[in-house]
């Protein structure tokens, strides 16, 4: 299975600055949906969505903007949870190199990420 929107929808968070917004997405009621341009958006599973059995999230990426493989995924709520946490973790290490010898920018971008992880945490643990 191709992770492709995910992986967009993520790419765009991260590049936004927008992990306020996931973690928000995550664990609270009143948030069902994360969306940007051009054409992506997360989803957490409403009461009147038809989404495949045991998906609890759903990535999409309007094929009109941009061609990917599979440019719909669906996901469970542990399969989410570490799959962006995977995908985080793979962009930061990287950041985190480079940011090797500015420790105070380094611990900004720690302390912007501790609510996003604790809430992909306690979603993985759901």
């Amino acid at each position: 299975m191709s992770h492709a929107a995910l992986e967009f929808a993520i790419k765009e968070i991260c590049g936004g600055g927008r992990f306020d917004d996931l973690a928000r997405l995550i664990g609270d009621d009143e948030i069902v949906a994360l969306e940007g341009d051009p054409g992506w958006s997360l989803e957490r599973r409403g009461p009147q969505d038809s989404w495949p059995a045991g998906a609890e999230f759903r990535a999409f990426v309007d094929p009109e903007e941009f061609q990917l493989p599979e440019p719909e995924n669906f996901y469970s709520r542990t399969e989410f949870a570490d799959r962006v946490l995977s995908l985080l973790n793979e962009r930061f290490a990287v950041s985190h190199e480079m940011l090797v010898e500015a420790r105070r920018a380094r611990t900004a971008l720690r302390a912007e990420l501790a609510p996003l992880f604790e809430s992909l945490m306690r979603l993985g643990e759901g």
